[in-house]
C-alpha cells in the first residue's frame, strides 16, 4: 500500500534534474525552520559551492501550510551555506517550522494531474467475477445482466479473459482454466449501443455445470489527498506518472528538452508496457513479448510469460 506523497516521491527521486528529494529518496523533505520570505532545511543540505542560482524559478511547496496562500511560491534565490530557499513572495502569512515541503521543476499541481491520469489510465488491478451459466444452449450473455451481473465494466478492454472449472471441483481446489482453446471453446466481446456482450460463439458452449469468471481490469481510483492508501505498486505508480508527465511536457523536436530526455533514457513507456504484459500473462495461456531494448547499440527483444 502506498500514498500519493510516496508515489511523488519515487517519481521524484528518478528525475533528479527536475525535482529535489532526500538522498535516499524515500523520506520527505522536512524543513527546520524558515521565515517570511525563506525556507531552511539543514538535513538535507546541499555542498557549499550550489551557486545561488540553483533551483531559481523552482516551484517550492508546503502541502500542509495551514494557510492556503502559503502553499506555493517560486524560488529566486539559493544560499549553500545556511541550505536556505528564497521565494521572490508573497511574504508567508505563517513561516515554516517544521514540516514537509516539495521543490519542483515543474508545478506541483502537473505531477498530480499526471499521477491521477496514470492511476485511471495507465494502472491498473486484476478483478474476477464468478458466475454460473444458466442454461446448455445460451450463446450470448449480457455482461450486466442475469447471471453475470457486473455492472461497472465501460469498454470491451476491460474484459481480458475468461476461465472455466467444472462445478465438481471442491472449494479452495478449483483448476481454472482459459475457457478459449482455439478450437472447441470460443468467446469474444462486443458492445452494442453501450451495453457488453460476451458471445461464445458456435463450439462448445458454457453449460450448467460449468463454473466461470470473467478476469477483468478496473483502474485505481484517483488520490485527491496526501494520506489516503492505494493498492496501487509505488514502482509502477511512478513510472506511470512519469510517462504522463512526458506526454505533457515532451517537446519530441527538442532534444534538449527535459522531458524528451526523461522518455529516451528512462523509456517510461517501455516500463509500462512491459509491466502491464507482466501482470496480465499469468491469466492467459500466451507468449508475452518484451518491448525491444537499446542494448550497446544493438536491439534486443526479450520474451516472458505465458
Amino acid at each position: 500500500m502506498t500514498t500519493r506523497a510516496a508515489v511523488l516521491r519515487r517519481a521524484f527521486s528518478l528525475v533528479p534534474r527536475l525535482a529535489y528529494t532526500t538522498k535516499d529518496g524515500v523520506n520527505a523533505l522536512t524543513s527546520t525552520s524558515g521565515a517570511a520570505t525563506t525556507l531552511i532545511d539543514t538535513a538535507n543540505q546541499m555542498p557549499t559551492g550550489f551557486v545561488t542560482a540553483t533551483h531559481k524559478n523552482w516551484f517550492l511547496c508546503r502541502p500542509a501550510a495551514a494557510a492556503a496562500a502559503d502553499k506555493v511560491r517560486i524560488v529566486s534565490s539559493y544560499t549553500a551555506s545556511t541550505s536556505t530557499w528564497t521565494h521572490g513572495g508573497p511574504n508567508y502569512t505563517n513561516s515554516p517550522t517544521t514540516e514537509r515541503y516539495l521543490l519542483t521543476k515543474d508545478p506541483l499541481n502537473l505531477w498530480e494531474t499526471a499521477l491521477n491520469e496514470a492511476l485511471q489510465t495507465e494502472l491498473f488491478q486484476i478483478r474476477f467475477d464468478e458466475f454460473s451459466p444458466v442454461s446448455n444452449t445460451r450463446r450470448i450473455y449480457q455482461v450486466d445482466g442475469t447471471p453475470i451481473s457486473v455492472t461497472d465494466l465501460d469498454r470491451v478492454a476491460d474484459i481480458h479473459n475468461i476461465q472455466w472449472h467444472p462445478e465438481t471441483d471442491a472449494t479452495n481446489e478449483e483448476q481454472w482454466q482459459d475457457w478459449y482453446n482455439g478450437r472447441g471453446r470460443l468467446w469474444h466481446v462486443f458492445e452494442d449501443a453501450g451495453t457488453l456482450y460476451i458471445d461464445f460463439g458456435s463450439g462448445r458452449l458454457p453449460g450448467t455445470t460449468d463454473q466461470l469468471r470473467l478476469i477483468v481490469t478496473q483502474p485505481y481510483a484517483t488520490l485527491t489527498d496526501e494520506t489516503t492508501v492505494s493498492l496501487v505498486d509505488e514502482e509502477w505508480a511512478a513510472y506511470a506518472t512519469l510517462l504522463v508527465m512526458c506526454r505533457l511536457l515532451a517537446d519530441l523536436i527538442d532534444p534538449r528538452n527535459e522531458w524528451t530526455k526523461v522518455l529516451k533514457t528512462m523509456t517510461p513507456d517501455i516500463f509500462c508496457r512491459d509491466r502491464r504484459r507482466a501482470e496480465l500473462a499469468q491469466y492467459a495461456y500466451r507468449t508475452v513479448e518484451r518491448s525491444s531494448q537499446r542494448v550497446g547499440g544493438v536491439r534486443v527483444a526479450g520474451r516472458a510469460g505465458r
